[in-house]
């Protein structure tokens, strides 16, 4: 499938979500930014693998949420709605000391420098760490939205995937732009 197809389906697989979940959105045009985020959020998590130890069957996915109530009020609202590979969809709005109990952390490119400290003890453990902030994934993180042409893009860094112990599935990888991280990019 060529590069233009893929786009297309990933748009394709970011409405239908929202749709799905019974929201009002007619054309990505009519999203505003942090719903068209929580699509992609919710998107991700359906194409990733935790480790079982990290997420026991039945237990929910926890979404945290660093730095932008309206990101985490529109994922709330598209859980309301939708389970993840028959598993709730929780919300919880985080501060650096209580990340551990996330399965992913979004944190918007305001928090990033806050966040740091957090995002290198994270590193190796199994929790899908995405943000906004500009070289995001080269420092260490798995998934980073960027804006190309006016439209909503994602990278990954696949290495930052393997150390977390997560499994992305191929299709979403065939998406993003792949990155290389650089080692002891999150210490200064």
């Amino acid at each position: 499938m060529n590069r233009s197809r893929r786009c297309r389906a990933v748009w394709a697989l970011v409405i239908a979500g929202a749709l799905a979940a019974g929201g009002s959105l007619s054309a990505s045009q009519d999203a505003t930014a942090p719903e068209l985020k929580a699509a992609f959020l919710l998107n991700f998590a359906r194409f990733t693998i935790w480790p079982d130890n990290a997420l026991p069957i039945g237990a929910p996915l926890m979404f945290c949420v660093s730095g932008d109530d309206r990101i985490a009020d529109a994922i709330e609202e598209l859980a309301r709605r939708q389970q993840i590979q028959d598993r709730a969809i929780l919300v919880h709005r985080v501060k650096a000391d209580v990340a551990a109990v996330c399965h992913l952390l979004y944190s918007s490119a305001g928090q990033l420098g806050r966040d740091r400290p957090l995002l290198r003890t994270l590193a190796a453990s199994p929790v899908l760490t995405v943000s906004d902030s500009p070289e995001f994934t080269k420092a260490g993180g798995i998934v980073n939205f960027y804006v190309d042409n006016g439209k909503m893009r994602f990278a990954m860094n696949p290495k930052a995937a393997e150390r977390a112990q997560l499994k992305i599935s191929s299709k979403l990888l065939n998406l993003a732009r792949i990155v290389k991280d650089v080692s002891n990019a999150f210490d200064s």
